[in-house]
């Protein structure tokens, strides 16, 4: 830690601000941050600009779109991570009261302030409509793309065809138990490997951007709807990602609280809705 805070200081005083930019959020993934750091590190970002698309790019340009609130502990690895191999970072804040949005800026993203709705689908339709690069990938704060699967996101993109193509993912969500479906423990695979082991989920998360894709329902939101109903096909990605908000009881907790809520308040407001329901009796399980 201190050797990073001293090639910082060499760097800053050389002169060298996107340089020294990269070893601050390099340590603030790594070991977090003080105000001092955060306060300098801001300082430094407004000389610079956030991350922004320059023209056109061989393959296409990829916007990463985010919704957060009071996700501190996990923002600056998820940045991190992704931030190599997209063009632009659009993070849409439902109303944090911590430091999520100015550790956001930091990493060179576009922070938007979002009137919270009880509708995850409309959060994130805002922050695709904030996006401007070529293709979506969607990521939660609590995610991360492994380093060595990195390059194969500018691979998928750049593939070239006459239709458009959506890509589903398979998530590795990290638990501290055994007792869930398909559950498989870790063996060292990757360096993000936490818990006891994982269980697999999958959607799709990066797709061309364009108006007529978009997410649906207030919980549990989903994009596959929209894509499919125009005929693109779906393929599948070989890149992972790995999620460790299910190690975190008390946000699991609230996180399902909050959804059943929702959920319930959806579906006493229109009955006659088959989703609602449905949405319902999934948060019912998962909770």
């Amino acid at each position: 830690k201190k050797i990073q805070f001293l090639l910082m200081d060499i760097l800053l005083r050389q002169g060298k601000n996107e340089a020294a930019m990269e070893r601050i959020e390099k340590s603030i993934a790594q070991f977090g941050m003080d105000e001092g750091m955060l306060r300098a590190a801001l300082e430094i970002r407004s000389k610079i600009g956030p991350k922004e698309i320059q023209g056109k790019s061989k393959g296409g340009t990829i916007s990463l779109c985010m919704i957060v609130k009071d996700e501190e502990k996990y923002l600056a690895r998820c940045l991190q991570s992704a931030k190599a191999v997209v063009d632009e970072m659009i993070v849409v804040d439902t109303g944090s009261s911590d430091r999520t949005k100015d550790l956001a800026m930091v990493f060179g993203a576009k922070v938007f302030d979002f009137s919270w709705e009880n509708d995850f689908s409309s959060a994130r339709n805002h922050s695709l409509s904030k996006a401007v690069g070529d293709w979506i990938l969607v990521l939660d704060a609590d995610e991360v793309v492994a380093p060595g699967d990195q390059g194969y996101l500018r691979e998928l993109i750049s593939q070239k065809g006459k239709e458009p193509i959506a890509y589903s993912f398979v998530t590795r969500n990290y638990v501290n138990g055994a007792d869930y479906v398909k559950w498989t423990p870790n063996d060292g695979a990757f360096g993000e490997e936490k818990g006891s082991g994982w269980f697999p989920s999958e959607k799709v998360r990066l797709f061309p951007r364009d108006p007529r894709f978009h997410f649906e329902n207030a919980v549990h939101e989903v994009v596959e709807p929209s894509i499919l109903r125009n005929k693109i096909s779906i393929l599948k990605s070989p890149v992972l990602i790995h999620h460790f908000g299910k190690l975190d009881e008390e946000k699991v907790f609230r996180k399902g609280e909050g959804d059943f809520v929702l959920g319930k308040k959806k579906q006493e407001e229109n009955r006659l809705d088959v989703q609602n329901s449905k949405e319902l009796a999934v948060q019912c399980v998962t909770a």
